[in-house]
């Protein structure tokens, strides 16, 4: 599947050959061609971006599209634009399961899966593969006969048609100061993606152990402020649950679509013939998937604006374990901007706090365990998330200290025994996880699993900062003493 694979080997000369004719252009050596070689004396040493005690960090910059582009000549290119690399990603799958059926119908080997492989695809759909190999020209004129597909629809659009419109800032005002533009730009049609990079110091502050507390705690910290988000609540507000309602009231105002999309035959085939049929299926109804899944860009502007939701959503939940949050301190009453009816995605800063309230110092307990955060067929917890945007907070207001949470969900926080089971429902007799009940006859009391476990996290939290890092026993992993702290 390389480049020039249909001239015999006779025909070309060997790689060795090939480098003995090319010189260094710095050094006159023969054993490479480039002066970026690694055999080449002459080769610079790549110059570090950045010094030691800093490091080059990626990030992404999200907004919709007509609010970085008055052009609208420009905007109306660029969905064109959208549009077509949709429909060729989507003929384009189709077509490389094609080819390796079709190599499997007629004994062949399947080519390394590599980059050039596809960009040699992709570049004979769109009538642009002169160094592609005589063998996928034939394969997608086959496909092409088979499935009934449109070549001309798939040719490549004029690029400088929208290069020459003029809507983006200088090259110079995007790749000056602090942030500089990576060159990649990403859309969907109405929400844009830019990549940029800036530089920042390393963190130079060392973990803390719950012992490195314990001046705070000495001096009138009020342990056990108790600040709750279900993870119904979190799905609340990042506008999970009501993208999912705007899905299902968008399927039944179209229910005769979503029939036809039903009934197509199915992808999984190893037959040649069937799975160009189902191909032809897709393909003949083309127009009506992509009216019925984005008509003008709804399920576009539905995805960006949870994204805006998601992100005040996570500062929000933040928000609640250190200061300013809406759930447990008072709203603001001046200065209150809303969302236009004409521009809902638009992003409107909270109003300023006029209460008298001031934010204290806040220590959070956190668990350290890595596995996953949900069951299979239940929704998954947002514990990294809410992690990694709290360290952004880390600071003078703001401490986090990891605590190993082993046992923490198996150990009843009252009389610290290891004698739980879960409540089983009477009708269907059937064990709730995340509700247990401890079984000593002077306890017996029920609790909630994730809040047991995070009253025992503060009590182990407590109890190792006063007794120089040495965990309970109950909680002490086997194999371990107080004399080798596991936190």
């Amino acid at each position: 599947m390389k480049r020039h694979s249909t001239s015999s080997s006779s025909e070309r000369p060997s790689k060795g050959a090939k480098l003995n004719e090319v010189k260094c252009p710095s050094y006159g050596l023969t054993t490479h061609a480039r002066s970026t070689s690694n055999l080449c004396p002459n080769k610079k040493a790549k110059v570090p971006v950045c010094n030691p005690d800093e490091r080059v960090e990626n990030f992404v910059i999200k907004t919709s599209l007509s609010n970085v582009c008055n052009n609208q000549q420009l905007v109306q290119h660029i969905k064109d634009l959208a549009d077509y690399t949709t429909k060729v990603l989507f003929v384009g799958s189709l077509f490389v399961n094609f080819i390796f059926i079709r190599l499997l119908d007629d004994g062949q080997a399947i080519p390394i899966i590599e980059q050039s492989l596809f960009t040699n695809i992709f570049a004979v759909m769109t009538g642009n593969g002169k160094r592609a190999s005589h063998c996928l020209k034939e394969y997608f004129t086959l496909f092409c006969e088979l499935t009934t597909v449109d070549r001309d629809s798939l040719k490549s659009i004029n690029y400088s048609s929208i290069l020459s419109i003029t809507g983006f800032r200088t090259r110079d005002s995007l790749t000056s100061g602090k942030k500089k533009f990576k060159n990649v730009i990403t859309t969907d049609g109405h929400s844009v993606s830019f990549l940029f990079t800036r530089i920042v110091k390393r963190s130079l502050t060392t973990t803390k152990n719950p012992s490195d507390f314990i001046d705070d705690i000495r001096n009138g910290y009020t342990s056990g402020r108790q600040r709750t988000t279900s993870l119904d609540e979190y799905y609340h507000l990042c506008g999970y649950n009501d993208a999912n309602f705007i899905r299902k009231k968008h399927q039944k105002q179209h229910t005769a679509q979503f029939l036809k999309i039903s009934n197509l035959s199915s992808l999984k085939a190893s037959n040649i013939a069937e799975f160009a049929k189902a191909c032809q299926e897709r393909l003949s109804l083309y127009d009506d998937i992509t009216s019925c899944y984005n008509e003008n860009a709804w399920s576009s502007k539905l995805k960006f604006q949870y994204y805006i939701r998601k992100q005040k959503g996570v500062h929000e939940i933040c928000k609640r374990l250190m200061h300013g949050s809406v759930k447990y301190n008072k709203k603001a009453s001046i200065g209150v901007k809303t969302s236009s009816a004409e521009n809902e995605s638009k992003y409107c800063p909270p109003a300023p706090l006029d209460h008298p309230d001031k934010p204290r110092k806040t220590t959070i307990a956190f668990g350290d365990g890595m596995f996953n955060s949900s069951l299979r067929g239940n929704r998954g917890a947002p514990v990294r998330l809410i992690k990694k945007a709290l360290q952004k907070y880390c600071g003078n207001q703001l401490e986090i200290c990891m605590v190993d949470e082993y046992l923490t969900s198996q150990i009843c926080n009252r009389c610290k025994n290891r004698n739980m089971d879960n409540v089983v429902t009477e009708k269907s007799k059937r064990r709730v996880h995340t509700i247990l009940k401890c079984k000593q006859n002077t306890c017996n009391i029920v609790w909630n699993r994730d809040i047991m476990a995070a009253h025992n996290i503060l009590d182990m939290f407590l109890f190792i900062a006063r007794n120089n890092n040495q965990r309970l026993d109950i909680f002490m992993r086997q194999g371990t003493s107080n004399d080798q702290p596991s936190v």
